[in-house]
């Protein structure tokens, strides 16, 4: 909503105060940028920015045919956003971005709240400098699902970013809260109050190209200010959009997203575990145990060690802590570890037990289970047609061998090497893999000692 004019200016002049909210909104130093649907404006050639920039004539122009959608989620008040196609439709500041945003290492946050139907790889939320490097030149801010700049392009697969390690994104179909934070060093970004990915790029990295404006649901192709689509237009919804000059802390992010997500008909779910460990080892003369907790609710729950006295936890981002207990001396036999998960929805508790687990004298084999394979290139059959198999399936499961695989030192130790004169090499053994290797959910454990000179895509062991 539009503010009175001659409260406008003396909110204007407040911003520059460091972690100064407007009503219930913390803003981090200036808040160059401050859009929201709701203002009449929004949809048209010209949508009001009602940040600092806006006094500068910094409002936004419409490319292409955004256009105003409501969205019924649930409270009365439909959700009022700008919907764009991906492939024509921006909107563009109309003055460059500020200092403040560019050059080297400039900290900033942004914030959206974004509802997209379908995420493909890149999908750009907010963006300005431009395209085509060199490495941390650009800056977008994306809703994508890439394994590598699907959350952040700062151009370059080292400062790029996803959302998750592997790829993927937060829900399609769902109203989010989505922010970016980068502090000089480190990126970071959030969904809905919680921490799913960073990576610390160091002093350096990040250099932004300077005089382009800032754009939504679009990137700058050059240091003309070309706007470009291609497969990185967002095909969203954008309901506000901010850009700061400063950095979120975690908590103003969370804080930010619970002052606004009643109007987004999002009221909160209970917490639950995603991921528990099951009850495990550690072994005799380890100085810590670590674990991975899984944790959702909303707003994100909050984890407490009930057990044991001394072990932390620490947020690893998406949704996950790392439990981490420094083991006295002499370590225990075993231990509970009892963690309990709460928001404002409420509790719920998990343990686990850990167990010491004390390794064979030196010299001695660990073995788990049944030691099915046990093959040793010291052995004087090893490099022959028939190798033997000195593990539990027996003479009946040596290994056969295939092309001309060869028995040499390498590096100094005795070895069996494969693929010397072209890719012919194996050994296979004369049995099929038990059962306890294969089916539903088999337990296992491979161990090889290898060398190789030179890494290939995909170079199989075992």
């Amino acid at each position: 909503m539009k503010a009175p004019h001659c409260f406008f200016w003396l909110w204007c002049a407040s911003l520059f105060l460091a972690g100064m909210s407007f009503g219930a909104i913390e803003v981090a130093e200036t808040l160059f940028v401050d859009l929201t649907a709701e203002d009449d404006t929004a949809g048209d050639d010209e949508w009001i920015n009602n940040g600092t920039l806006g006094t500068e004539g910094g409002n936004f122009t419409r490319i292409g045919a955004p256009y105003i959608e409501e969205f019924d989620v649930g409270t009365g008040t439909p959700v009022r956003a700008v919907t764009f196609n991906g492939s024509t439709d921006a909107y563009k500041c109309l003055v460059n971005a500020p200092a403040g945003l560019t050059g080297p290492d400039p900290t900033r946050s942004i914030e959206v709240w974004a509802y997209n139907m379908a995420a493909n790889d890149e999908e750009t939320m907010v963006a300005w400098s431009h395209r085509g490097g060199g490495d941390g030149t650009n800056m977008s801010f994306n809703y994508g699902v890439h394994a590598t700049w699907g959350a952040v392009g700062h151009w370059g697969d080292g400062p790029d970013m996803p959302w998750k390690p592997g790829g993927g994104c937060p829900d399609v179909g769902k109203w989010h809260h989505l922010a970016y934070t980068y502090d000089g060093t480190t990126t970071r970004v959030y969904s809905d109050g919680a921490l799913w990915n960073s990576e610390v790029l160091g002093a350096g990295t990040i250099n932004t190209w300077a005089d382009t404006p800032i754009v939504l649901a679009t990137q700058i192709l050059d240091a003309a200010g070309t706007v470009g689509f291609e497969a990185y237009g967002g095909s969203l919804s954008l309901a506000r959009v901010r850009v700061h000059d400063g950095v979120l802390s975690d908590a103003q992010i969370l804080g930010n997203f619970n002052a606004e997500r009643d109007v987004f008909g999002i009221t909160g779910e209970p917490p639950v575990f995603t991921s528990v460990p099951a009850d495990g080892q550690f072994l005799d003369g380890d100085a810590t145990y670590t674990a991975a907790v899984g944790v959702a609710g909303i707003p994100l729950p909050e984890l407490t060690i009930l057990s044991p006295a001394g072990a932390t936890a620490a947020q690893a981002g998406g949704g996950y802590f790392t439990i981490t207990y420094t083991l006295p001396v002499p370590s225990p036999a075993s231990f509970v570890v009892s963690v309990r998960a709460s928001n404002t929805m409420g509790q719920v508790d998990a343990s686990w037990t850990v167990t010491r687990k004390t390794l064979p004298p030196a010299g001695t084999l660990a073995v788990a289970g049944e030691l099915f394979v046990n093959l040793d290139a010291r052995d004087d059959t090893a490099g022959d047609d028939e190798w033997v198999n000195t593990g539990t399936l027996g003479a009946a499961g040596n290994f056969l061998k295939v092309g001309n695989p060869v028995k040499e030192s390498v590096a100094g130790v005795t070895a069996v090497n494969f693929n010397k004169l072209g890719q012919t090499d194996a050994y296979q053994c004369l049995l099929n893999a038990p059962e306890g290797l294969v089916g539903s959910n088999p337990t296992r454990s491979i161990e090889v000692w290898a060398f190789n000179q030179a890494i290939a895509d995909e170079e199989t062991l075992v």
